[in-house]
């Protein structure tokens, strides 16, 4: 092999490009989504078991019980449970502009989706007049809506976001 054959080959211990252009706002959103999902953690927690409103909805003798509330209460306080978690493991993928990282996005904002689909269609077989588009479920569908919309493209379209997310 000639210098002219190896001139386009990197060295092996070339790091990829520093995070920047549009990946800074990624960047941020990345970087306080497991202390927004601590912080909801925190608030399904006060809200639901602290006040002892778990108690209500799950005691048979209650007059708003219903045999579903266990489940779903469990079923929601795991997810925040597994998502802090996940959502620090992808914050770690970011920094280390790991080659998983996208992957990881794609899979973490996938199951936040059907698992909104999923608490959504719960909540409406135990109150069917309830209304399912509150504050909190709109901002969580916008949020999918720009991380389907606009991140997932741009991880895996982008040259910027290919080059930085290499290893």
């Amino acid at each position: 092999m000639t210098a002219h054959d190896t001139a386009d080959i990197p060295p092996s211990n070339m790091r990829p490009p520093a995070i920047g252009g549009l990946l800074w706002l990624l960047a941020v959103a990345v970087v306080f989504a497991p202390f927004n999902a601590a912080l909801s953690l925190l608030g399904v927690w006060k809200k639901v078991y602290a006040s002892g409103l778990a108690e209500r909805l799950t005691n048979p003798a209650s007059g708003e019980f219903h045999p579903y509330w266990s489940e779903l209460l469990s079923v929601e306080l795991g997810y925040h449970l597994v998502l802090v978690p996940l959502l620090l493991i992808q914050l770690w993928l970011f920094t280390r502009r790991s080659r998983l990282f996208p992957i990881f996005y794609v899979g973490i904002h996938t199951l936040t989706a059907l698992f909104l689909m999923g608490n959504i269609w719960a909540v409406k077989q135990i109150l069917p007049d309830a209304m399912m588009l509150d504050d909190a479920t709109l901002k969580s569908l916008l949020a999918l809506a720009v991380a389907f919309g606009v991140w997932t493209p741009y991880l895996y379209l982008s040259d910027r976001a290919h080059n930085t997310f290499i290893r």
